[in-house]
C-alpha cells in the first residue's frame, strides 16, 4: 500500500499525542532466564519490592499450573513446578511478607479444597482447623494490617457457618457470623469474584449467586451490608471486577447490562449505584473482565470495544483506548492491576503468535523529530518480502532509524537507500525515522 504524506501527518500526530503505550516485561525469547511458554495468566500480585507473580502454565504437556517471579531482570518458576498438576487452577494471588498464598481449584490426596502456601522455600497446605470436607475458599486478599482475609463457604465440624475469616498468621478468626451471605449449601455454589479493602480497612466483596441478583457487600465493623442497599442490579448480571477509588467510589464490571442490553462500567457514589457516561461512552455487548484505578483515580477497564480487545481509561469525563489499537488483539483473560509505584500492569497477548506475557504501561518518551510537507513523497511495505520503498528524490537518506514503540533503536543505517530490508524486524508496529539532505521525516510502519 502507498502511503502519501497526509497519512503521514497523520500519523505522526497521532503518535506525539499518544502519551502512553505497552511495553513488555521481562526478557524475550532467547534471553537466559525467560520464560518463553506463558499459556494463560489468570492471577497476578506484587511483593513490598515490587516483583511480579503470575499463575499461569507451560504451553506444552502437561499443562500444569505454576506461580512464576519477575524479579526486575528475569522471569524464575517459584518453589517445585510439578506441585500443582494439570487438574488444578489459580484464580487469586496474595503476597504477604514474603509469603506467597494461592487459591482456586486446588485439591489434596482427599479432594479437598486448600489454600496454597510458599513459605520457606516450598509450596504447603495452609489449613483451616475444624472444617468439614466440603468447605472451599473461594477468594482472598490482604488488609491493610497485612493479614490475610479469605472468603468462601466455610462450615465448622460442629455445624457452624461463616463465609469471611482473617489469618492473623498464627490462628483463624471468623469476621462474623451475620450478613447477606446466603445458607452453606447455597454459597457453595455462589461466584465470589473480587475482594479489597478501602482505606479505613473495611473489606468489600462482590458476589454472583444462581438466579439472583449480585451484589458488593462491605463489613461495617459490626455485620455485613449490601453496597446501596437492594435492587441495584438485575438478576442476569454478573460483576467479574471491582475497585475502590478516591473518596471510596466503587467501580463495578462485568455482564452489567442497560436497557439496550450492552455493557456498561457501573460506579457507586456513596448513595446509590449508576452507569458510567461521558464522551465516547464504554458499551458493548461481551463482559468487561476487569478495572483498576490509578493513584490519580482515572479508572482504566479491559475487554472488547469495537473490534478486538483493549485497555481503556476514563479520564475528564472522557473514554479513550489505551495503547496502540493491536496491543491485545482479540484476546480474552485481561488481569489489570497497579503496582505499588502506581504502573498500570496488565496479563493478554499481543498478537497469535505470541505466548501470554505481562506488560507495563509506560509514558511514550520517544521524540520522532520534525517534518516538512512534501505532496510528492509515497512509501510502502511489500507484505511479502517486508521491503520498505521509498519513491523520486527520497530514495536515499543520510541516517535512517526504526524505533520499537518503547523508543528502542532497532535498525540504524548509515546512507540508506531504496527499498530497505525490514525482514529482521519482528511482527509489529515501529516509527521510522529518516534524514535526507533536505529534511527529517518520521512515520509509521506495521511489519506482518
Amino acid at each position: 500500500m502507498r502511503v502519501t504524506i497526509l497519512s503521514i501527518i497523520l500519523s505522526v500526530f497521532s503518535f506525539l499525542h499518544a502519551q502512553q503505550n505497552w511495553v513488555q516485561v521481562g526478557p524475550v525469547e532467547g534471553n537466559e532466564g525467560a520464560l518463553v511458554s506463558f499459556y494463560g495468566m489468570p492471577a497476578m500480585a506484587f511483593d513490598d519490592d515490587d516483583n511480579i507473580y503470575v499463575a499461569t502454565t507451560f504451553n506444552d504437556v502437561p499443562r500444569n499450573i505454576y506461580v512464576a517471579k519477575f524479579d526486575g531482570n528475569q522471569w524464575s518458576v517459584i518453589g517445585d513446578p510439578d506441585y500443582f498438576d494439570t487438574s488444578d487452577s489459580i484464580n487469586h494471588l496474595v503476597v504477604i511478607d514474603d509469603i506467597i498464598y494461592a487459591v482456586g481449584t486446588i485439591r489434596d490426596e482427599n479432594e479437598r479444597n486448600y489454600i496454597a502456601m510458599f513459605k520457606n522455600g516450598e509450596w504447603s497446605k495452609l489449613d483451616i482447623p475444624r472444617m468439614n470436607s466440603r468447605s472451599k475458599t473461594k477468594i482472598i486478599a490482604k488488609d491493610n494490617n497485612n493479614q490475610l482475609i479469605a472468603a468462601g463457604a466455610y462450615q465448622y465440624e460442629n455445624g457452624d457457618e461463616v463465609s469471611v475469616l482473617r489469618y492473623t498468621g498464627a490462628k483463624w478468626e471468623p469476621i462474623t457470623l451475620n450478613g447477606p451471605f446466603r445458607p452453606f449449601d447455597e454459597i457453595r455454589f455462589s461466584e465470589f469474584t473480587a475482594m479489597h479493602v478501602d482505606s479505613s480497612n473495611q473489606i468489600y466483596i462482590s458476589v454472583n449467586e444462581e438466579n439472583a441478583k449480585p451484589y458488593i457487600v462491605f463489613f461495617n465493623g459490626e455485620g455485613w451490608v449490601k453496597v446501596g442497599g437492594e435492587n441495584n442490579f438485575n438478576t442476569t448480571d454478573k460483576i467479574e471486577d471491582f475497585q475502590i477509588g478516591r473518596n471510596n467510589f466503587i467501580y463495578a464490571v462485568g455482564d452489567l447490562l442497560n436497557d439496550n442490553q450492552k455493557n456498561t462500567v457501573r460506579f457507586f457514589n456513596g448513595n446509590r449505584w449508576s452507569q458510567v457516561h461521558g464522551e465516547n461512552g464504554y458499551r458493548v455487548d461481551r463482559t468487561i473482565e476487569k478495572v483498576a484505578i490509578s493513584q490519580e483515580n482515572i479508572v482504566y477497564v479491559a475487554g472488547p470495544r469495537f473490534e478486538g480487545n483493549f485497555i481503556s481509561k476514563f479520564e475528564n469525563n472522557r473514554w479513550s483506548r489505551v495503547g496502540e489499537r493491536d496491543s491485545f488483539p482479540n484476546e480474552v483473560g485481561h488481569v489489570i492491576r497497579f503496582g505499588n509505584d502506581n504502573t498500570l500492569y496488565a496479563t493478554g497477548q499481543r498478537n497469535f503468535y505470541v505466548n501470554a506475557y505481562v506488560s507495563k504501561l509506560v509514558d511514550q518518551t520517544l521524540d520522532v523529530g520534525e517534518h516538512s510537507v512534501d505532496s510528492t513523497f509515497t512509501y510502502w511495505v511489500e507484505p511479502i518480502s517486508q521491503l520498505l520503498h521509498f519513491d523520486k528524490e527520497f530514495s536515499s537518506f543520510e541516517s535512517f532509524t526504526i524505533y520499537d514503540i518503547s523508543g528502542k533503536a532497532l535498525l540504524d543505517l548509515d546512507n540508506a537507500t531504496s527499498p530497505v530490508d525490514l525482514s529482521s524486524l519482528p511482527s509489529g508496529m515501529f516509527i521510522v525515522k529518516a534524514t535526507s539532505k533536505k529534511q527529517t521525516l518520521s512515520f509509521k510502519i506495521v511489519t506482518r
